[in-house]
């Protein structure tokens, strides 16, 4: 049986903060939360509150659906937010495909931050849920594997039954329906080195 104590009562009430600042955060309607996790309206608000438990399948769901860890959701040992934010970095392996490394960076910002290693940077990128409002360089989920390129978006870059030209070589932009691309962050900059658990600063 599960134990109801202060250490429990307290996670409840960390999970329920990160849930309501990811959900203002990035502005989700509850609907959207509530239909990922099969729940009602009112159980969802009692996850926020912090006064109802929440299973770790619908805590993974959430984690991914907003691309952060478990550990942000959860660790009551992390700096408050407003302060540092972990994020964690990928780098293409050998089907050059995007894969999360095991480096762990800290931001002094409280936006979802991923780094991505190139052969003589890494590059910054902000996360976003499938909303991108302009062209520019993305790190994007296409058949099941993750990509980065720039994206040329032929129209309203909202209009998921759109075009997408994707140059993963300038010479040569590939075609591609919007509706079949999940962009996931926005690159906002590019750092020459650092080394894992140290500051980043924008």
């Amino acid at each position: 049986m599960e134990r109801n104590d202060e250490y429990g009562a307290n996670l409840l009430k960390i999970i329920g903060e990160r849930l309501k600042y990811l959900r203002k955060h990035y502005a989700v309607q509850v609907e959207r939360l509530t239909e990922a996790l099969g729940v009602s309206r009112n159980q969802y608000y009692l996850y926020e509150q912090g006064v109802s438990s929440i299973s770790v399948v619908g805590l993974k769901r959430l984690a991914d659906f907003y691309h952060v860890s478990l550990e942000f959701i959860t660790n009551n040992h992390l700096p408050e937010l407003g302060c540092s934010t972990f994020f964690h970095c990928y780098a293409a392996d050998d089907l050059d495909e995007l894969v999360k490394t095991k480096e762990v960076f800290i931001s002094n910002h409280n936006d979802s931050l991923l780094m991505i290693k190139a052969k003589d940077r890494f590059m910054l990128f902000e996360t976003m849920q499938n909303c991108p409002t302009i062209n520019g360089v993305y790190f994007f989920e296409h058949d099941g594997a993750k990509k980065v390129a720039e994206l040329l978006f032929v129209g309203d870059p909202s209009d998921k039954n759109g075009i997408v030209l994707v140059l993963f070589n300038k010479d040569n932009p590939v075609s591609m329906k919007r509706k079949d691309l999940f962009i996931l962050a926005r690159h906002v900059g590019d750092y020459v080195e650092t080394i894992p658990g140290r500051f980043i600063e924008q």
